[in-house]
């Protein structure tokens, strides 16, 4: 079964000696998105949604919607449950040392005082005097608002964005020919500054601040519904399961599942760093008694990030294990789609996963064997 059905079908066995209660329920999925959905409100106050609010505008943080781009108010709510789910998947008890890992990856990132503007309204004046000169512009009055807005937007950062953009988009060697001594390399250096600048990695370190924070609180209160109703979460199966295989107290329980002789996990590369703990603890457990594990999986899939896998993770657990053997050879695929996996693929992981997990072999046919069997073709690449 799933790896939640084998966790939950353990901890119902042993609920007595886990120390939880009889009447206990599974929470589904859909159950805990929507009491998240329904309880985040009442941990975010007035002033964090004003805050939000003005972030989202600030930033432009958008979503699609009716076949339209908006301004996504509500982003904060998705990026609060990836917290929650996080703290769940990696066992995190303390939200200090991410929030401030998170601030640290930003001022990185945002590292520039303040520059001076003025070169700006040089921009301003002197693309004013030359577009009605430039005969590629039927309407050159509209082409000196659009810069006159775009340099007044700049302040914040999703106008700096546009601003350079609208740059990158007009002052071209047209411009630049007809204005020879316009200060270019300054134009450019102000834009990066003005894109990088401090201020705006201070206001999403407000952000990271209020989002973490409201997800402490929210996860307390979360912990004390499931204690009063007698719920369980996918999570809780999870994490009392692996109790049961690590914890002294159970060396007893321990001895029953130490009578399995076979532990398959396939699709390894959907594992959290719980559910490698739980593999591993079983190796552990079913080994000195003959017992083996089999683990299957692609870290070329671990990119999804599916229920907080991640591919660093699964390529240190691969390293781990003993006499694993590469499946990299196909047996379906014809020559030209394996190297075209090959190729996209190297190239993505370059550096991340070694070379030898991700590219494939093709699997010699000889013309008489594919004589006939045309194959459907239809390779629709982008980016």
């Amino acid at each position: 079964g799933t790896v939640h059905s084998v966790c939950q079908s353990f901890v119902r066995k042993f609920w007595y000696d886990l120390g939880l209660s009889p009447e206990m329920d599974v929470m589904s999925d859909d159950d805990r998105k929507f009491y998240i959905s329904q309880s985040i409100a009442d941990v975010v106050s007035e002033e964090d949604l004003n805050f939000f609010e003005e972030f989202a505008r600030d930033f432009e943080v958008s979503r699609y919607e009716d076949n339209a781009i908006i301004i996504d108010f509500d982003f904060w709510k998705r990026y609060i449950e990836q917290v929650i789910s996080a703290m769940a998947a990696y066992d995190v008890k303390d939200l200090k040392e991410s929030a401030e890992r998170s601030k640290g990856i930003v001022s990185e990132l945002f590292y520039s005082e303040e520059p001076d503007c003025n070169i700006l309204n040089e921009l301003k004046t002197t693309f004013s005097a030359w577009a009605p000169t430039n005969r590629r512009y039927r309407n050159p009055d509209a082409k000196v608002a659009e810069m006159n807005t775009a340099i007044r937007g700049a302040s914040s950062f999703a106008g700096a964005l546009k601003l350079r953009n609208h740059v990158n988009d007009t002052i071209t060697n047209t411009f630049l020919k007809g204005n020879p001594n316009f200060a270019i390399d300054l134009l450019n250096s102000t834009l990066t500054k003005l894109i990088t600048s401090k201020k705006h990695g201070e206001k999403i370190c407000q952000c990271i601040d209020r989002i973490f924070k409201i997800a402490g609180e929210w996860k307390k209160g979360y912990e004390d519904y499931k204690k009063e109703h007698h719920l369980l979460d996918f999570d809780d199966m999870e994490q009392y399961f692996l109790r049961l295989l690590t914890e002294s107290q159970y060396e007893e329980q321990r001895k029953e599942i130490a009578t399995y002789r076979l532990v398959m996990v396939d699709e390894f590369q959907d594992s959290n760093p719980i559910q490698v703990r739980i593999f591993e603890a079983l190796a552990g457990i079913i080994r000195p008694y003959g017992g083996r594990c089999e683990w299957v999986g692609d870290p070329k899939q671990s990119i999804y990030g599916f229920r907080g896998s991640d591919t660093d993770l699964i390529t240190e657990a691969t390293a781990k294990v003993e006499q694993g053997v590469p499946l990299d050879t196909s047996f379906r695929s014809r020559p030209e789609l394996v190297h075209l996996v090959n190729d996209i693929f190297t190239r993505a992981f370059e550096g991340i996963v070694d070379d030898g997990m991700i590219r494939l072999e093709k699997q010699d046919r000889s013309e008489e064997e594919l004589r006939g069997k045309s194959p459907f073709i239809h390779w629709h690449c982008e980016g």
